[in-house]
């Protein structure tokens, strides 16, 4: 939660919610809660008062996955907030976001004896959620800029970090496994890795039960502007090689797209690679 020291930003409407002046615009909170945040500049603001419960939730939701804390809430009457949020089935966002990974967004599968996508913060209440399910077995890294606190949940579980040796750096070193490669690798039955060069050069999608897929900063969806989009002007490796492995993914079926920045964005297989092709159009433009 935000200081009350740190300066609140004027441009915030009068609302039970504010945004202040250490906010990094990675994006969470108008995702989370778009009917309560937007994007205004480089920063974030609070534009809309709360007029419902469920808006209520979701801005609490927001306020505690900020990774500066730069939210507040005028006052102290609260939701409880609804963290880890169930996506589909048992696919979960996590929560409580960490600026290690400016902001990404953390996901949970509760399967296999629990899997986690990328990092959130290291905090007791993903923990303690962590172990009402299936606990946590696997780390999954989708690239290198989502590792976090990654080593704090690996001694906490004992867990497997996964991590292409593309993306070997400082923060994985001795880890338990690194893919290799461009071909597609089974994590376990229904779990597929797909090597996703680009945006990274060890950048991989996860792909679980042909249904979702985790995307990390490879794919994700545009609401500015209304598709899918490759993050060609954050492309740390190769553009070309972006546009590769996004042409390889019409080779797949899902339902899900799960990225690290942005809203998770459901259609149906065939539109999603009807999506792609647009994706593709603007990232060749």
């Amino acid at each position: 939660m935000a200081n009350r020291k740190r300066a609140r930003k004027q441009n915030n409407v009068e609302s039970e919610y504010y945004v202040d002046d250490t906010c990094i615009d990675c994006g969470t909170c108008y995702w989370m809660a778009p009917d309560t945040f937007k994007r205004e500049g480089y920063q974030s603001i609070a534009y809309s008062k709360i007029e419902n419960e469920q808006q209520q939730m979701s801005a609490q939701n927001a306020l505690l996955s900020c990774p500066t804390n730069s939210i507040g809430a005028a006052t102290q009457m609260r939701p409880s907030p609804t963290l880890p949020s169930l996506i589909s089935e048992n696919v979960y966002h996590l929560g409580f976001h960490s600026e290690r990974s400016f902001g990404g967004t953390p996901y949970y599968i509760n399967d296999y004896g629990g899997v986690m996508i990328d990092c959130p913060r290291f905090n007791q209440k993903t923990i303690q959620h962590l172990r009402e399910r299936q606990g946590l077995k696997l780390q999954l890294l989708t690239h290198k800029d989502g590792i976090a606190d990654t080593g704090q949940y690996h001694r906490e579980f004992n867990t497997t970090r996964i991590i292409h040796i593309g993306d070997q750096c400082n923060k994985a070193m001795n880890w338990e496994r690194y893919l290799s490669g461009e071909d597609d690798i089974e994590i376990e039955q229904n779990l597929l890795a797909i090597p996703t060069p680009g945006h990274t050069k060890g950048s991989v999608c996860y792909l679980y039960q042909h249904k979702y897929l985790f995307t990390g900063d490879h794919l994700c969806f545009s609401r500015n502007l209304g598709h899918l989009i490759g993050f060609k002007n954050h492309c740390w490796y190769s553009n070309e090689k972006l546009i590769t492995s996004m042409e390889k993914l019409l080779n797949y079926d899902f339902e899900w797209i799960l990225p690290e920045h942005g809203a998770p964005y459901h259609a149906s297989p065939d539109k999603m690679k009807n999506e792609i092709e647009t994706c593709l159009n603007y990232l060749k433009s």
